[in-house]
Order: C-alpha cells, then structure tokens, then sequence
C-alpha cells in the first residue's frame, strides 16, 4: 500500500459536524474493503506462485485492515456516544 492511500485513511477528527464524521467512517470502510480486494488480486503471481510469500502478504494485509477497522470501529462507538450524552 502507498503512504497516500493510508494518509486517506486517517481523517483528522472535526469538531463540528458529527454526521460527517460518520459519514467519513463509512467511506473509509469502503475503502479499506475495495484495498483488500485489490491487495488479494495483486497477490496472484500467476500458474506458480510462491505460496508462503503470497501467504505473508495475505496475512499482513489482512492484520493492517483489522487494526483500522477497530479502530475505525472504536471512533463510530464515541462518537455515536458523545450523540447520546450531548442531549
């Protein structure tokens, strides 16, 4: 993965508009499940491939989707709790 398609990733947390925080949440599951599929395509190295290099970056892509999705998952929890308390 390029440094530019995991800075899209990460959104600064704005103050102001929650709605669009989720809505930013949202597109970036999107995005992280449209990589995977694009990572899994690339990791195809055609009739004969290196299995065990295939399975590390299988593995690997698979670790770094997971630890931005809980946390992607952790920020929709506060802010769906900072909802609930601010009324």
């Amino acid at each position: 993965m390029k440094n530019k398609e995991l800075d899209c990733l990460i959104t600064p947390a704005d103050s102001g508009n929650r709605d669009s925080e989720e809505d930013k949440a949202l597109l970036t599951f999107k995005k992280l499940r449209e990589m995977l599929e694009k990572a899994q395509k690339l990791s195809d190295f055609g009739d004969s491939p290196n299995e065990e290099r295939r399975g590390r970056f299988m593995r690997g892509t698979k670790k770094l989707c997971t630890s931005f999705c809980k946390t992607l998952k952790q920020m929709r929890q506060s802010l769906s709790q900072a909802k609930n308390t601010s009324f």
